[in-house]
């Protein structure tokens, strides 16, 4: 799908340029699919729920036909995948380093997850020995230390001085940009 709609845009002007907006369009892309079709396994869920409780109503009236056995199991799979997807959605979401395959969706599993959304931020930051806690201290904080960190500290740099050097005249600097004739090469 990525292939196909990035074949289908046409942008003109630089290759930076091009490269820029066909990003942005993909990006557009991505995230409209996400929502329309990914996005929504709680819904496909349901619907697939709700077709297997429709087959097993039927199965209580009179057995299965082989089209019926064949839909049944299609809907087994169908939900198992959903349920790997959203194992797969949250895992992503909840960052645990020791979470492994196979892990089951938990209300601990889903805490830790809404957790790191929650805690992403700095409450407390150490400046040498003092402790701040005021927000608007820690941005001064981490804003001088970052201009520090990059600013230059050498007063001295080494330069050079270009007087005295020989140069060529105005018809040698024409000569050297003519082009060459094979007899001069050979």
């Amino acid at each position: 799908m990525v292939r196909d709609w990035w074949n289908s845009y046409i942008v003109m002007g630089t290759p930076d340029f091009v490269l820029i907006q066909k990003l942005r369009h993909l990006k557009k892309d991505i995230t409209k699919w996400n929502k329309e079709v990914f996005g929504k396994l709680d819904t496909q869920r349901h619907k697939s729920l709700m077709e297997l409780g429709k087959l097993d109503q039927i199965v209580e009236q009179r057995p299965y036909t082989t089209e019926e056995n064949l839909k049944l199991l299609d809907l087994k799979i169908e939900i198992q995948q959903i349920a790997i997807a959203e194992e797969i959605s949250w895992r992503q979401k909840s960052r645990c380093l020791w979470l492994k395959e196979g892990d089951k969706n938990t209300k601990f599993f889903q805490r830790m997850a809404n957790s790191h959304r929650r805690s992403n931020c700095i409450d407390k930051l150490r400046i040498g020995d003092v402790l701040i806690k005021d927000k608007g201290l820690i941005k001064e904080g981490i804003l001088d230390y970052y201009q520090k960190l990059f600013q230059e500290e050498e007063t001295w740099r080494p330069t050079t001085v270009f007087e005295g050097l020989s140069t060529i005249s105005a018809i040698e600097k024409e000569e050297l940009e003519l082009p060459f004739n094979e007899q001069e090469v050979s």
